[in-house]
């Protein structure tokens, strides 16, 4: 089973002072790794399963490939561009193999549609397939947190000579550049609220150690409390 492990990052509350990147660590085992056959025609293809990894790619025809999502949290007033694999730990495995190209979804209830191919500019090269280990997906706002989530890959696959590669650690970071503030304000939340919504952000994202350090950035009310505003700086 995978396990994301979170790196301790530096966390300046600051507005005016720099942010580190942040950081996480996927881990995978090959002993969750395996393999389905299917037969299409005179074809015998493989489909890999990583345990707690969720299987296609965003393109018909393209190898299927098994990716795990995590989310990490960032500043409000910071736009993700890009992502960066620092270090990985792989091993190529040692037979050939034909991935099975990914299908047109099928709505439920209906009947699948005609076999998709293999994309020959995908299979006819060597190229790696996914390009990179890690790569962002989506930006947005959770509770008044911001979060970026990440599509990592257990495997890359190089088609013309069939050679699959497991990564059983992949450590990556984040770029980040300076952007407008975009969270709505909270202007009144119960401390017990809070507290709640503190837990709930820190079981989903990989670095919950950021939680109180990326806090909403504006200025709001704790109900209960002294009554006087209480501001943290994002």
């Amino acid at each position: 089973m995978y396990r994301v492990v979170p790196v301790l990052v530096s966390v300046l509350v600051a507005a005016s002072m720099l942010h580190a990147a942040p950081v996480a660590t996927v881990t995978f085992s090959m002993d969750d790794l395996a393999f389905e056959q299917r037969i299409h025609g005179n074809d015998t293809f493989q489909i890999p399963h990583v345990a707690g990894a969720s299987l296609g790619t965003d393109s018909v025809g393209a190898p299927n490939l098994p990716f795990k999502t995590i989310a990490l949290l960032i500043p409000q007033d910071r736009t993700c561009t890009g992502v960066n694999v620092t270090y990985a730990e792989s091993q190529v495995l040692d037979s050939a193999y034909y991935v099975y190209p990914t299908q047109t979804p099928v709505i439920i209830g209906e009947e699948p549609g005609p076999f998709v191919e293999p994309d020959s500019a995908i299979y006819e090269s060597d190229s790696a397939f996914p390009r990179f280990a890690a790569s962002t997906l989506h930006e947005g706002y959770r509770c008044g947190y911001k979060l970026v989530t990440v599509r990592v890959y257990p495997l890359t696959y190089r088609p013309a000579s069939r050679e699959l590669t497991f990564y059983s650690e992949i450590r990556l970071s984040l770029d980040l550049e300076a952007c407008e503030n975009g969270a709505i304000p909270v202007l009144r939340r119960s401390p017990l609220a809070q507290g709640h919504i503190e837990q709930v952000i820190s079981g989903t994202v990989s670095n919950p150690e950021d939680v109180r350090g990326y806090f909403l950035g504006r200025e709001f009310r704790l109900e209960g409390g002294s009554g006087e505003p209480r501001r943290e700086n994002a």
